[in-house]
């Protein structure tokens, strides 16, 4: 017979049958709820740090095209140039203008097996592509400068860069549209020159201050002079009954009267113990003045909320933070498109024949920069064809989207013209209120020059094939 051992084992739960049989019929009929509902499309998440792909960008808004979030309030001149140059590097390969990504191209040996014409085209490349480089970098402080000069204009903007491919602007073998929504709206420079005119207001708090000290030390001399001028009288009182004591006693008396006559000598104040003194009166003053200045500055309702942002600032981005922040965004793009070609008909790689790659901007008629030209002439063929691009890649929500479906078919072919590619980027703002509108490129005008046109880069990008 076995010998039965104790368990410690907590006991098991008694669950009747009915129970279990409720319970299991419960779980079928939960899982069958579930396989009816629709399964929710699983959508890849990057930790970038800073930025994350978000593909509904707003309610009744579902960009038909790539698209990617920025984690960041507005986007910064810098970012968008850096944004800007990485998909110009991006669509030149995908297009077939270059052999070899932009980057490698200068890492590529000249040999003599080399033909010289094909260094020549990849030396002017990559000459003209950093020359680009370096304008947008200042294109977008001066957009944002004449965006922020409309007095109309809100905090951010939507601006639209448009790379065009083919031998003129007229005839393009292919255009894609760089959308930048929350731009920054700024006057380039104004912010520091008004920290630097407001600080200086607390001048007269300052010499209000310095003007009390005075009054106190004023104050402080004006008793130590009376105290002084009390012990003078009280001196010469004392010095007058000294001399009739000294006429009434005897000589010898008269031999111990310097003696007597010293203490009053002693306690009058003589020029010198007054400057000696002086600073024994005014020290306590100065240095119980300073902590009195402090505390009514710091406790002041009127003074602290001008002063607060200048005695606390934020602490400012260092330059290795600014570039790793840059290179995360220009890593989330390339993911972009490269998610977006392993989707059907979602990429942007085609074959085409080398050709010149146009750079176009849509700025103000008042945008001033010397590497851009004003395109009045072909102003109104761009902004039809950025309107139906808006119409339809969905950046106008439900408005647009019925505008579309009622609206007659176009045309294919020729008469129709190339398709229109683009890359829509965000940030926490949002998209502008404009794109809701009938119609999503109409604005406000106050004056002439805050008529939007579309400019040119004066540079020349000539594609390639030989290396």
């Amino acid at each position: 017979m076995p010998a039965l051992t104790p368990s410690f084992l907590p006991p098991l739960p008694t669950v009747s049958a009915s129970h279990s049989t409720y319970s299991s019929s419960s779980k079928v009929a939960s899982s069958c709820a579930d396989s009816q509902k629709p399964i929710p499309p699983i959508l890849p998440e990057h930790d970038t740090g800073t930025q994350r792909v978000d593909v509904s960008l707003k309610r009744g808004r579902v960009p038909r095209m790539p698209s990617m979030k920025l984690e960041v309030p507005t986007i910064q001149e810098d970012m968008a140039a850096s944004l800007a140059v990485a998909l110009l590097g991006h669509v030149l390969f995908l297009k077939s203008q270059v052999p070899f990504p932009i980057a490698q191209l200068g890492r590529i040996s000249t040999n003599a097996s080399s033909a010289p014409r094909a260094a020549k085209k990849r030396v002017e490349m990559i000459t003209a592509f950093d020359e680009l480089s370096s304008h947008l970098h200042t294109t977008f402080s001066a957009l944002s400068t004449a965006l922020a000069r409309n007095q109309t204009h809100e905090k951010t903007d939507t601006v639209y860069l448009a790379l065009v491919l083919g031998p003129t602007i007229g005839a393009p073998k292919a255009r894609v549209v760089l959308v930048l929504e929350g731009l920054e709206v700024k006057i380039w420079g104004q912010h520091e020159d008004v920290e630097e005119a407001r600080l200086p207001s607390a001048g007269p708090h300052e010499e209000g201050e310095c003007d009390s000290d005075s009054s106190d030390h004023g104050d402080s001399d004006g008793e130590s002079q009376a105290s002084g001028d009390s012990d003078n009288d009280a001196d010469k009182e004392t010095g007058s009954d000294a001399d009739v004591d000294a006429g009434a006693n005897s000589a010898k008396e008269r031999s111990s009267s310097p003696p007597a006559s010293e203490p009053p000598l002693s306690r009058t104040p003589s020029p010198l113990s007054d400057v000696v003194s002086q600073p024994s009166v005014s020290a306590p003053a100065t240095t119980t003045s300073r902590p009195l200045r402090l505390s009514l500055s710091s406790k002041s309702p009127t003074s602290s909320s001008a002063s607060q942002p200048y005695l606390a600032p934020k602490p400012a981005r260092t330059y290795a933070e600014e570039q790793q922040t840059l290179r995360a965004a220009e890593r989330l793009l390339a993911r972009t498109l490269v998610n977006a070609n392993t989707e059907g008909g979602g990429g942007m790689a085609v074959e085409l024949a080398p050709t010149q790659t146009h750079i176009l901007l849509r700025a103000p008629r008042r945008f001033s920069h010397p590497a851009w030209l004003p395109r009045q002439t072909a102003s109104a063929s761009l902004d039809k064809t950025l309107r139906d691009f808006i119409v339809d890649s969905g950046l106008g929500g439900d408005h647009d989207a019925s505008t579309a479906r009622n609206s007659k078919p176009r045309r294919h072919g020729a008469a129709a013209g190339v398709k229109t590619e683009g890359v829509l980027v965000t940030c926490q703002t949002g998209p502008d209120k404009s794109l809701s509108t009938a119609d999503p490129l109409r604005r406000e005008v106050n004056e002439e020059e805050d008529e939007l046109i579309w400019w040119s880069w004066n540079g020349k990008l000539t594609g390639f094939a030989e290396w």
